[in-house]
C-alpha cells in the first residue's frame, strides 16, 4: 500500500510542477494534458519496478541483513505474507531459502516446489502467456536445483 501511496505521490509532485511551469508561462490549457502524461509516466514506472516484487525483495533483505530492521522492528520473514505474493517473489524467496530454518524453510520449499509445477505447466509455457515475472521465477527455481 505505502508503495502505491508514493507513487500517488509522485504524480501529484509532477502535477505540482507542471501546473507551476503552466501557470508562468500561461498555458494553464495544458495542464489536463500534462496530468495525463504524468500518469502514464507513473504508472510504466509502476510496473517496471514491480511492487510485489520490490516488496519480496526488501523482507528478504531485512532477512538477510538484520541491521536493516528498525530497532522496533519484526525480526525474521513473515513467510505466510510472502507466500500469498505471486511469481514476482519467487526470485526472494529461493534466495532466503538457505536463511530459513524449521517449519518455515519446508513451507517457503513447498510453496516453491508448487511454483515449478505450475509454471511447468503448458497453459504457463504457451508464449500467450508469457510474461517476465514467470520467466524470472523460472529461473530462480532452476538455480536451486532439480528444475
Amino acid at each position: 500500500m505505502r508503495f502505491y501511496i508514493d507513487a500517488t505521490i509522485a504524480w501529484l509532485g509532477i502535477g505540482i510542477v507542471a501546473a507551476t511551469a503552466l501557470l508562468v508561462r500561461d498555458r494553464m490549457r495544458w495542464l489536463p494534458h500534462a496530468m495525463t502524461i504524468a500518469a502514464v509516466g507513473v504508472l510504466v514506472a509502476v510496473n517496471v519496478i514491480g511492487p510485489l516484487r520490490l516488496v519480496a525483495d526488501q523482507n528478504v533483505a531485512r532477512l538477510l541483513d538484520p541491521s536493516r530492521v528498525p530497532p522496533d522492528g519484526r525480526r525474521g520473514l513473515d513467510v505466510e505474507y510472502m507466500l500469498m505474493l505471486t511469481d514476482d517473489a519467487v526470485p526472494a524467496l529461493a534466495a532466503a531459502l538457505p536463511a530459513l530454518a524449521g517449519d518455515e524453510h519446508a513451507a517457503v520449499s513447498r510453496w516453491l516446489e508448487d511454483r515449478r509445477v505450475e509454471l511447468g505447466r503448458p497453459e504457463t509455457t504457451a508464449w500467450p502467456a508469457w510474461n517476465l515475472a514467470r520467466e524470472e521465477a523460472r529461473r530462480a527455481l532452476q538455480a536451486l536445483g532439480g528444475g
